[in-house]
């Protein structure tokens, strides 16, 4: 009944593609997560930005109904699908692959709202007469998945650079995988898929080896002393945790081979901590650095000038396309960059004519090219891997040493 529940309020989630509010009372830390992968493991196709709220706890009168857990368990559960916590986030397409915690003093309700990854042009493409459901603006996501293993060892040398990065796609990734796999079991149970669901599984290509790759690289990473500051905090910190809980485990271990086991890998984790800690932190320069710093504190200028009505009409006019252009340097940056982990901008470098740039907007910078010419085709082989094939590819990937110390969950 619970597992029906899930499926019935993701099912929901994902047909409706509007503001709406479910309670879990009853729901566990399986049933959240199943809830979660299947509700916003991929973008959702709609018209207009949107929020969930998941009732999650309350006051005296209805507390006994919820996991003491269940906030942190859907926080975690979102946090491996590469959403982060924003307490500022809004209904705003800014605040996508974002959550917020709110105790409502006048329901005294406690209540979790999800901001989720949006598809509105698959939702138009749809509204036009698409089919596949796959048609429509080309996210990095999407063509991370339907690529060949060729074109992706490419996109990943070029697009998604650091740790972190790859961490944020290796999430998705097995999230996608996992869905397909729940696709095909449903499909031997002969239930049929949405038009969206057999597009994606007629287009997906090579999951179990993209994952293995990216884990691979993460490892060498690791291993290699690859990692920015940020990054080999957080890197240990998921350490430290993962040695603390199979401490425990070796503890408690009801047999010697169990306990040698855990034992073993526990010896690993401590060794890799370790191995971090001593490493020396890379340092990253944060492309086009200067220049998002000085559009961003340019920016900063022309805003308040705006409010306070002071605001030149050339500036005006000149202040949507700075927007604009400091939007395009942060996207040049790679793909599934984690805000967490970004390194600080330099300083902007001062100009003789600051004064008056502020106030007068000045121009907008070159435009970057729309098209970063990217193609899901088929193309000269780079990297690892075969190509070909629609569909999933069975058998797991991320071999490797790293294989279970996956810091992605």
């Amino acid at each position: 009944m619970a597992q029906t529940k899930a499926d019935k309020i993701a099912r929901s989630i994902l047909a409706s593609g509007s503001d709406e509010e479910f309670d879990l009372a009853g729901f566990d830390a399986g049933q959240v997560k199943q809830l979660v992968t299947a509700a916003f493991a991929n973008p959702i196709a709609c018209r207009e930005m949107f929020r969930i709220s998941f009732v999650v706890g309350g006051g005296k009168k209805v507390r006994s109904k919820y996991d003491d857990k269940l906030p942190k368990e859907l926080s975690s559960a979102l946090s491996e699908l590469g959403f982060s916590e924003d307490k500022g986030a809004s209904v705003s397409l800014a605040c996508q692959q974002s959550f917020k915690y709110q105790h409502n003093t006048d329901t005294d309700l406690k209540t979790m709202h999800v901001f989720p990854r949006v598809d509105i042009a698959a939702e138009e493409a749809e509204g036009a007469g698409g089919e596949d459901g796959i048609e429509g603006e080309l996210t990095p996501e999407r063509m991370c998945t339907v690529c060949s293993m060729d074109v992706f060892g490419a996109m990943i040398a070029d697009k998604v650079h650091h740790f972190s990065q790859k961490r944020g796609l290796l999430r998705l990734l097995k999230a996608t995988d996992a869905r397909m796999a729940e696709m095909e079991q449903r499909m031997a149970n002969m239930e049929a898929l949405t038009p969206a669901e057999d597009a994606l599984y007629n287009s997906a290509q090579d999951l179990s080896d993209k994952i293995a790759l990216l884990t691979e690289q993460m490892d060498a990473a690791m291993r290699g002393g690859k990692l920015t500051k940020p990054e080999q905090a957080d890197v240990l910190e998921q350490l430290s945790k993962q040695e603390a809980g199979l401490a425990e485990a070796v503890k408690a271990a009801a047999s010697d081979k169990k306990r040698t086991k855990l034992q073993k890998r526990l010896d690993d984790v401590s060794a890799l901590r370790t191995s971090v800690a001593d490493a020396k932190p890379i340092k990253t320069v944060v492309k086009h650095g200067e220049e998002i710093a000085e559009l961003t504190a340019r920016v900063a200028r022309m805003d308040a000038l705006v409010a306070d009505n002071a605001l030149s009409l050339d500036g005006m006019m000149q202040l949507p396309k700075l927007k604009e252009r400091l939007s395009e340097l942060k996207a040049d940056g790679g793909w599934f960059v984690d805000p967490k982990m970004k390194e600080a901008l330099p300083a902007p470098k001062k100009k003789v004519n600051a004064k008056k740039s502020g106030s007068s907007g000045g121009g907008a910078g070159r435009a970057s090219s729309a098209n970063d010419g990217w193609s899901t085709a088929k193309t000269s082989r780079v990297g690892r891997g075969g190509g070909g094939g629609g569909g999933r590819k069975s058998g797991g990937g991320g071999g490797g040493r790293f294989a279970g110390l996956s810091l992605d969950d």
